[in-house]
């Protein structure tokens, strides 16, 4: 799996996104660039390079698959015993994280 890096984040209000949309999409297009549109402070919606989009929806489809392969490997599980799993793999993680 590839991990695109974005730099950052242009904020840019709804209006002002709305009179420069041409310019918006050039950026984005041409130099990468990622925008992040708000609408009374809040974002609400972000252009970003189609390549980082198809990533996104590449990864979510690899994690419901995933999902759906544990939820069928599991369904006949004991979930106490699952829950004991779970914990132990996590103490495993963030043993060696330290």
């Amino acid at each position: 799996m590839q991990v695109v890096q974005v730099a950052s984040d242009k904020q840019v209000g709804i209006a002002q996104a709305r009179q420069k949309f041409g310019s918006i999409v050039e950026s984005v297009q041409y130099d990468g660039e990622t925008f992040v549109i708000s609408r009374n402070g809040k974002p609400v919606a972000a252009v970003v390079p189609v390549r980082i989009f198809e990533q996104y929806q590449r990864e979510r489809e690899e994690l419901f698959s995933l999902i759906d392969r544990v939820q069928v490997a599991n369904q006949n599980a004991d979930p106490d015993e699952v829950m004991t799993d779970v914990l132990k793999a996590q103490q495993g993680l963030r043993s060696k994280q330290k």
